[in-house]
């Protein structure tokens, strides 16, 4: 996690449309924040015609930089590029199943 993430996810349920209530919001950023590892990240060398979208690339540097397992997001085609790093692009419901998977596994 790094501020320029734990921003958008400030910014994200702030939206009118998503009706999210003020102090669940409050209280889930804040879980958040709290039990968030904290990473220093680089720019990626990336070319351009590679990246759909550039507000993407903080959480495709935090990816990268804490060599995370896999990123999970609702926009995986804006992530292809994620291939030459080596970190699987799941959905939410891909990441849910492969926890229901090796919570059996164990």
């Amino acid at each position: 996690m790094d501020r320029r993430i734990l921003g958008e996810y400030h910014a994200v349920t702030e939206r009118p449309h998503l009706k999210i209530n003020p102090l669940d919001r409050q209280t889930t950023l804040a879980a958040i924040d709290a039990s968030s590892l904290r990473t220093d990240s680089q720019p990626l060398d990336l070319s351009p015609k590679d990246v759909i979208d550039p507000k993407d690339l903080p959480l495709a540097e935090v990816a990268v930089a804490s060599r995370t397992q896999f990123l999970v997001t609702g926009n995986q085609k804006h992530f292809g590029f994620m291939r030459q790093f080596d970190i699987p692009v799941l959905s939410p419901a891909e990441f849910i199943e492969k926890i229901q998977d090796e919570e059996f596994e164990e």
